[in-house]
């Protein structure tokens, strides 16, 4: 049996038919450290999960921040957008107010149109004098009651 622990391989140490206590022992003492190196790189692969998880969790923590920049940045402009909506939403209510106003208003301006227009030709029909188609009455009345041209 080699004097070094770390020459005897696993297999040595469970294919042993040896019934020695002391070696017995000693294959117990090497069992027992490879258990804890083993337990040990182990525990130094949890150490090395455990500070890629707070890197991880740090370059998250940074881009969350990020985001909400972002988001706080996109709210505004939504807001402002909004407000751009319902200023320009007040102009066109505005003016669809006012082209309806001067509409009606043009309407009623060509009505009152049409009715002089109406009341003039109603007028003109009534004072039109029917020419006399004897001349000689025209000629013997007096130019006071002749029609005018």
């Amino acid at each position: 049996m080699p004097k070094d622990w770390k020459d005897i391989t696993d297999d040595e140490v469970l294919n042993s038919e040896e019934s020695q206590t002391a070696i017995i022992a000693r294959y117990k003492r090497i069992m027992d450290k490879k258990t804890i190196d083993a337990l040990m790189k182990v525990r130094m692969g949890l150490f090395d999960v455990k500070e890629s998880m707070h890197i991880v969790t740090n370059k998250l923590e940074a881009r969350l921040i990020e985001a909400e920049k972002i988001q706080k940045e996109a709210a505004t402009s939504q807001n402002k957008l909004q407000w751009v909506t319902i200023a320009l939403t007040v102009v066109i209510a505005l003016a669809t107010v006012g082209y309806t106003w001067i509409t009606w208003k043009s309407v009623q301006a060509q009505r009152d149109a049409n009715k002089i227009q109406r009341e003039a030709r109603e007028a003109e029909v009534k004072t039109k004098v029917q020419v006399p188609s004897n001349t000689t009455v025209e000629r013997d009345a007096p130019k006071a009651a002749r029609p005018s041209p």
